[in-house]
Parts: structure tokens; C-alpha cells; sequence
């Protein structure tokens, strides 16, 4: 996440997890976001981004997951009602 008080947060409440403050677009090899991950979550992050962008954050998280890494994204569905306002939607 890139709100420290988001991650000061989350490490308040799952003090057994490990929570960075980084950029995903525009992580450094030498950031926090070195070592590879068991899980990357993403609430809400993702569909904001613009296409070009998309494909910055699909390698990033490719990087940073272990081989049989989970990646949890929620995102907005074209199926979901008001398709035509707000983030960009997706589908299967």
C-alpha cells in the first residue's frame, strides 16, 4: 500500500504478517518488495489503473510471487450493474 497509516493499521490488527509501504508501479529491485511473496493482495487497486499501467503491475507482481504464489484481486465486473460509470470493469 502506499498509506503508511493503512499499513501501520494492518500491522496493528495481523501483527504475524509482514505489510510494506511501496508503489506498485513504480517498485525498485532494492525496495521492500524484494523477497518473493506467498500471497499479493489487491482490494481495489487494479482496475484504476490506465491499460499501460495494467501491464506494469501484472509484471511487478509476477516478480514478487513465489512460483506457487497466490495473487487475491478484487476488482469490478462488467456483469455488475452501472457498467458504464466508474472503474474499469472485466470479465472472465
Amino acid at each position: 500500500d502506499v498509506s503508511p497509516a493503512a499499513i501501520e493499521r494492518a500491522r496493528s490488527l495481523y501483527p504475524d504478517c509482514t505489510f510494506v509501504v511501496d508503489d506498485i508501479l513504480n517498485t525498485r529491485l532494492d525496495s521492500p518488495l524484494t523477497a518473493p511473496f506467498d500471497v499479493v493482495l489487491d482490494r481495489g487497486c487494479f482496475h484504476l489503473f490506465d491499460e499501460a499501467d495494467r501491464s506494469t503491475f501484472v509484471r511487478t507482481v509476477h516478480r514478487l510471487l513465489k512460483p506457487e504464489g497466490w495473487l487475491w484481486l478484487k476488482c469490478f465486473s462488467v456483469e455488475e450493474p452501472g457498467g458504464d460509470d466508474g472503474p474499469y470493469r472485466y470479465s472472465v
